[in-house]
């Protein structure tokens, strides 16, 4: 409902979880390649869990009176998810329509889009694995961004070095970022 009424001047609404990073370079080079091709609406860009059984037993088991079926509807990782703005009212709608479902995941990006008929989008490439997340930030941050000796760096003015940094970070540290996925 908020996004619904308060977030009409933006394209995209961005949800993730509070441990993940979002390499917004990746992210917004991804997105204005969609936006060049006229993919700026109606869309739901995950990870997309197709096919996934509902849990009977467990931390995320559903009793059947609760879910009947035993797949769920297509729906996205929880980790993060992007929809087109325009999605927003259409999955507040739906929610009239739906019955609650305490799995927050499946009952948004999977439930309330199968009601108000809006399709997912895998975004697969812009995910980074835990590996590729190790070898990122094994490394001191400086060898990322490719930062200076400190005699240097510190005899920089601090407006050259927010630069540099702002620079190199998106350089070097999205270019790298960008080469594994």
């Amino acid at each position: 409902k908020f996004i619904s009424h308060n977030c009409n001047n933006v394209k995209y609404v961005l949800k993730t979880d509070d441990d993940v990073f979002v390499n917004m370079y990746t992210l917004q080079n991804h997105l204005i390649q969609l936006d060049a091709a006229d993919f700026n609406h109606d869309m739901i860009l995950c990870l997309v869990w197709w096919k996934m059984h509902a849990l009977r037993e467990g931390k995320w088991a559903i009793p059947r009176d609760m879910y009947s079926d035993d797949l769920y509807p297509p729906y996205c990782s929880g980790m993060a998810y992007l929809f087109t703005v325009d999605v927003a009212p259409k999955l507040y709608d739906a929610s009239f329509f739906v019955k609650f479902f305490w799995v927050d995941d499946v009952y948004i990006s999977g439930m309330l889009a199968k009601q108000a008929n809006v399709n997912h989008t895998t975004m697969i490439k812009v995910y980074c694995g835990k590996n590729e997340m190790e070898d990122l930030f094994s490394r001191p941050m400086r060898e990322l961004l490719a930062i200076p000796d400190d005699r240097a760096w510190n005899a920089t003015p601090r407006a050259d070095r927010d630069k540099a940094t702002m620079l190199a970070d998106r350089s070097a540290f999205g270019s790298r970022l960008d080469s594994l996925l």
